[in-house]
Parts: structure tokens; C-alpha cells; sequence
């Protein structure tokens, strides 16, 4: 006799038709993935051949491959210009005046005055502070290059933009002085609800927050605003402008030079999308799609670039475990949802100090630190050789000194570092 087969409850079977169905979406975003990434190989294919037509262009700041900071770093020294004869903060004011003219709406701005500003670069890890003491705070967040927002880890509490504002607030500055400007490429940017924390609902998002994209905004106060009015014996000042300007015209495909090449380009990918003969608003839609696609694309690739880095500093532990077995590891790379950092414990004349690579999810650098090591800073003098010999500078409440590297060159210099260390200690 026959065993009637056990009939299937309902619950297993919305559970295997569920698992039917989000393989059969994995697959089909796969296949979609697939063929955008073929898309994008014939059009760099492409794009080299039409870049090989182009006339001789050079510009140092593209050759040097300018990341977040140096562009922060840039935006400093234009800000800290002062006039020769009235000591006036002219770049400074005339940031002010672009701001207060497109953006009349934002009263607050009004009420701002340049007097004796203190401008800092990656002081307390902010990309640009104006502090005028008694007067007025600006955090100036930059997005130059797409970065994410660091918002609360393990190790780091509060979004990148509360922990900011609360650092400001720690200067004493009240919160009705202090002002956020967010500088994305574009404005698709925009910092998140979990970046702005308890401030979100606050006055400064309302009433002192701009979003000022680098495309819309900055380049094109740099070449209406300032450049024009930069006297003629300026020339170091005004050759800096032009180049930059010129840097950010290429960045986002603005350059003279480049329309043969955009207008290729463009045919380039209206054959591949199939657009001719469509009408405006079945195109547009076709666009929109390839833009979304490639938008999910970018957002894989970022987080894959995430995780890639990180897998840096854990190969970077093995390393210095093989090449210095004698010296205590420290660091904090398995938590990568905060800044990470890896690197060795040292005692130099009964004091401790860390050698030290470390990412802010923005830039990689490294240096001589207090982390894993003391409370507050110790006497430096031991150091004051490598320092010079190595070209470190930029210290602050954490680093005695530090400088950028590349995720390609960090562990050498971390090496060499180390080594400089322990020779002076024999």
C-alpha cells in the first residue's frame, strides 16, 4: 500500500515561491549590471579614441590627481588672501556676497561679518572651520568627490555633521552663530538625516544650511567673481585661480577644448540608447533609466571600494606583524564604520606615542599620534629629526604630526616610519 505524500503547509510554500522569486530579481539585476558594465566598456573605448584627437592640454592640478583634501586645502589659502593695503579677507567677502546674492532667502547669512576669521583646514577633522571669534562659525563640509558621510560607528558617535556642529559648540560658539555650508559635486548631493542626528530639526539646518555644489556654485564664483577682480599683480594668485578653474571646468566636462570631444560622445551614446527619431519625452525616460542604472552601479562599486580598503589595514596588520614582531599592534580596522587606523605602540625616552596609517573614509594618512598611547600629548623633541627628514606637519589634539599619502604608498611610509624610530632608539 502507497504512503500519500504529505501535502505542503502554506507557509512553505510562500516561503519557496519567495526565494523563486528574489533569484529571479538577483538574476535579472545581474543581467542588467552585465550589460551596463558592456555599455560602459565600448564607451571608454570610445572615449580614449576621442580623447587622442584633443589638443595639448596641461593642468598640475590634474596631474597631481587632487583628492578631497587638497581641493580643501586650496579653498584655505584662497580664503586666508588678504589685501596688501586694507587687509581686507577680499576672496573671503566676495564668498560671503556670492552667497548672500544667490541665496537671498537665507536672512541669517546677512547677518555675518568678516572681521579677524580664523581659517583652518582638517583641524578636529573638519574639511574647512572660518571661526570669527564672538561673531560667527562656519563648518564647510567637502563633498568635492562623491564622499560618504561619516555617520555614528563603534568608536565614533553622532552623524559627521552633529559631531561638527557639537565640536563647534565646544569653542563656544552658540548655535544660532554657527553655519553649515555642504559642498557636493552637484546638487543631487545632500547630506543625510542620520549626518545631521539631534540637529536636523534644529535652526542651522532650517535657517543656516546651504548646499553648495561645486559645479553651480564654486566654479562659477571662482571665474565671475573672483578672477576677474584679482589685481594684475597677483599673478601667483591669479595663475592659482586659473588653474584651478580650470581643473573644475574639466572635472565636470566644461572645458572649450572638450565640446568636439562632448558632442562625439553624446552622439556616441544616443546610437547605443537608440534615441534618434524618439520623441523628447520617450527619451528622456530612456535616459533617466541609464542615469538610475549607472547610479545603483556607482553605489555597488563605492561600497566595493569600502570594503577594499578596508581589507588594506588588514593586510597591512599581517605585514607589520611579519616585519616587526617585536612591537605591540595597534589600530581599529575591524570597525569600519568609523575612522580606522592601524599601526604600532612605541616608548621613546618613558613616554608612549603611536606610528600610525589612518582613513577618515575622505583621505589616508599617517604619522606620529597620541592614539593607544597617552592621554595627552607628550614632549616631542625626540621626533623632531624624522619629523623634518619625513615632511610631516599638520598637528592636532590627536597627531603630533602627519601628512597624506595613498592607499598605494601608506604602508611603505608607515615602514619607513617605524624604522626611522627604532634607528634613532639604538
Amino acid at each position: 500500500m502507497k504512503s500519500a505524500k504529505a501535502t505542503p503547509i502554506p507557509e512553505q510554500v510562500r516561503f519557496k515561491s519567495s526565494m523563486t522569486f528574489s533569484n529571479k530579481i538577483v538574476e535579472a539585476t545581474i543581467a542588467e549590471y552585465s550589460a551596463l558594465l558592456n555599455f560602459l566598456d565600448i564607451f571608454k573605448k570610445a572615449y580614449d579614441e576621442e580623447v587622442t584627437k584633443m589638443p595639448y592640454h596641461i593642468n598640475l592640478i590634474d596631474e597631481l590627481h587632487a583628492n578631497e583634501n587638497a581641493h580643501s586645502r586650496i579653498l584655505e589659502k584662497l580664503f586666508s588672501q588678504q589685501n596688501t593695503t586694507t587687509r581686507n579677507y577680499e576672496i573671503l567677502e566676495s564668498f560671503l556676497q556670492f552667497i548672500i546674492q544667490k541665496y537671498h532667502h537665507k536672512k541669517d547669512f546677512h547677518r555675518i561679518e568678516i572681521r579677524k576669521p580664523r581659517i583652518t583646514q582638517e583641524k578636529k577633522r573638519i574639511d574647512l572651520w572660518v571661526r570669527d571669534h564672538n561673531n560667527y562659525a562656519i563648518v564647510i563640509e567637502n563633498k568635492v568627490n562623491n564622499a560618504k558621510d561619516q555617520n555614528e560607528g563603534k568608536t565614533v558617535k553622532g552623524g559627521q555633521l552633529e559631531r561638527y556642529i557639537n565640536t563647534t559648540k565646544e569653542f563656544y560658539f552658540k548655535e544660532e552663530q554657527i553655519y553649515i555650508l555642504y559642498l557636493p559635486p552637484t546638487y543631487e548631493k545632500e547630506p543625510t538625516k542620520e549626518s545631521w542626528g539631534k540637529y536636523y530639526e534644529s535652526e542651522i539646518h532650517k535657517n543656516r544650511y546651504l548646499n553648495l555644489s561645486f559645479k553651480e556654485d564654486i566654479l562659477p564664483w571662482l571665474k565671475n567673481n573672483v578672477l576677474p577682480n584679482i589685481q594684475t599683480k597677483d599673478r601667483y594668485l591669479s595663475s592659482a585661480i586659473e588653474q584651478y578653474v580650470d581643473h573644475l571646468e574639466g572635472k565636470f566636462s566644461l572645458r572649450t577644448i572638450n565640446n568636439k570631444m562632448n558632442m562625439e560622445l553624446q552622439k556616441f551614446i544616443i546610437n547605443e540608447l537608440g534615441l534618434n527619431g524618439i520623441v523628447p519625452e520617450n527619451a528622456l525616460k530612456i535616459v533617466l533609466n541609464k542615469k538610475e542604472d549607472m547610479q545603483n552601479a556607482l553605489n555597488q562599486l563605492s561600497e566595493l571600494e569600502r570594503k577594499i580598503k578596508i581589507e588594506h589595514f588588514q593586510e597591512w596588520e599581517k605585514q607589520l606583524k611579519a616585519h616587526f614582531p617585536h612591537c605591540e599592534i595597534v589600530g581599529n580596522w575591524n570597525k569600519p564604520n568609523s575612522t580606522i587606523n592601524i599601526g604600532v605602540r612605541v616608548n621613546c625616552r618613558n613616554a608612549f606615542y603611536s606610528l600610525l596609517v589612518e582613513y577618515n573614509h575622505s583621505s589616508i594618512y599617517y604619522g606620529i599620534g597620541r592614539h593607544y598611547a597617552s592621554l595627552e600629548k607628550n614632549e616631542t623633541s625626540y621626533f623632531d629629526g624624522i619629523i623634518s627628514d619625513l615632511n610631516l606637519h599638520s598637528p592636532d589634539d590627536w597627531w603630533y604630526a602627519k601628512e597624506n599619502t595613498s592607499f598605494q604608498n601608506a604602508f611603505l611610509r608607515l615602514k619607513t616610519l617605524i624604522e626611522e624610530t627604532e634607528c634613532k632608539k639604538q
